[in-house]
């Protein structure tokens, strides 16, 4: 069974996406920070969360079960 998010899930994570563009911008404004700086952040973000999270091939068992 394919997962499908609800309404109101999707609602959130447009939410969250606006509040880190919001952030990101406010950023650049502060900082003068240039479009291949954030890349270079977000990338770095994206490696430490990575390392920081637990295998996920469990959470994609449970989703399937669901």
């Amino acid at each position: 069974m394919t997962f499908r998010a609800s309404k109101e899930q999707l609602k959130d994570v447009r939410e969250l996406f606006d509040e880190l563009d919001y952030s990101l911008r406010k950023f650049q404004m502060k900082t003068g920070a240039d479009n291949q700086y954030i890349t270079m952040l977000l990338g770095a973000v994206m490696n430490d969360y990575k390392i920081r999270t637990p295998d996920i091939s469990g959470f994609n068992q449970n989703i399937r079960d669901s």
